[in-house]
């Protein structure tokens, strides 16, 4: 998408955006206001990311466990957390 952007707002073709003609102000206002809509989609798609990483794959997935794969964050160490949530709940009615 900022690929596009740039191709659009740079270039040879000084009188046209998107094939329409337009002056140079409006090539600017164009790259300006295309920023926020770049960054918000960015944005959006790397939180997406993170939160599918932390999740999935439940099993591991690779070769050579635990090397070379990828296991998500919260089902490898559910184990671990299981043990301390009941830890502190026992801890807390007892």
């Amino acid at each position: 998408l900022l690929l596009v952007v740039t191709w659009f707002s740079y270039g040879d073709h000084d009188d046209k955006l998107l094939f329409l003609p337009c002056s140079t102000k409006w090539k600017n206002l164009f790259k300006y206001c295309s920023i926020p809509l770049v960054s918000i989609i960015f944005t959006w798609w790397h939180v997406w990311l993170g939160i599918q990483m932390c999740f999935y794959p439940i099993e591991f997935v690779g070769c050579c466990a635990p090397y070379l794969g990828w296991q998500g964050i919260v089902p490898r160490r559910s184990e671990i957390m299981a043990t301390r949530s009941c830890d502190i709940m026992i801890g807390h009615l007892i």
